[in-house]
């Protein structure tokens, strides 16, 4: 039985599923499985992240290579496995946009969960949010006027006072 998980495990690519987020979901059912087994069955955090990362194939190549050359997979300051599913979900939006096809239904992984990102500084361009009704980039889902219409109006009376002090320093011109 754990062998043929095992090997189940190591073929896993995202080749065989239609998005990211069903590669992402038969990743995670088989290592659950492997995880059910025995306690010993688990494997270790990197070794997951880097399977996960060879199975996404040649349309990840470049981008694979840029990430795992700026993110530790091991020690002290090694990325989360989580952190790194959040990541190939962006990659895989911005391969999509880049060529012209919809977003729409690509970041359904199911849950909405806040990603373990979310309290760390992250560029506005590598945020992601979880919100099912919005699911934008730029922005978490603590952050999403969707979820919290409230904070629109805050952002917006800040927004109009930012204008009017630009407007007042540059009247003279």
């Amino acid at each position: 039985m754990f062998k043929d998980l095992y090997q189940q495990f190591k073929r896993l690519t995202l080749h065989d599923y239609a998005s990211v987020a069903e590669y992402t979901a038969a990743f995670r059912k088989n290592t659950t499985q492997l995880r059910t087994l025995h306690q010993n069955a688990v494997l270790p955090e990197a070794i997951q992240i880097i399977q996960y990362l060879e199975g996404l194939g040649a349309a990840y190549e470049i981008w694979e290579t840029i990430y795992t050359q700026t993110h530790d997979l091991v020690g002290d300051n090694a990325v989360k496995f989580e952190v790194v599913i959040q990541a190939v979900m962006n990659e895989e939006i911005n391969q999509r946009t880049r060529n012209g096809e919809s977003s729409v239904a690509l970041v359904a992984a199911g849950k909405n969960r806040r990603t373990t990102t979310e309290g760390e500084d992250v560029p506005r361009s590598d945020r992601l949010c979880t919100f099912p009704k919005c699911r934008k980039k730029g922005h978490w889902e603590r952050d999403c006027f969707m979820k919290h219409p409230h904070l629109k109006a805050s952002y917006e009376q800040g927004k109009g006072s930012r204008k009017r002090k630009w407007d007042e320093r540059n009247s003279g011109r």
